[in-house]
């Protein structure tokens, strides 16, 4: 697993956007006692490597229309 911390109090609209581009991701929130929002979405890294790649390109299109830089 890969924690990214995003400069975001809440990943959640980054981890929606990122499934509208073909990329899963979870918001770090899921593994907290109290489920609260915060900075972190996992990845899992545990795919072939071109996969990976795909997944962190779409991720990095997600994030850039999340912040209206696309």
């Amino acid at each position: 697993m890969l924690w990214a911390r995003f400069p975001l109090a809440d990943t959640a609209p980054l981890v929606n956007l990122a499934r509208r581009h073909g990329v899963r991701v979870v918001p770090g929130s899921i593994h907290t006692a109290d489920k609260s929002p915060g900075p972190f979405i996992r990845i899992d890294v545990d795919r072939p490597a071109g996969l990976i790649s795909e997944g962190l390109n779409r991720l990095a299109r997600a994030w850039h229309d999340l912040i209206g830089d696309g």
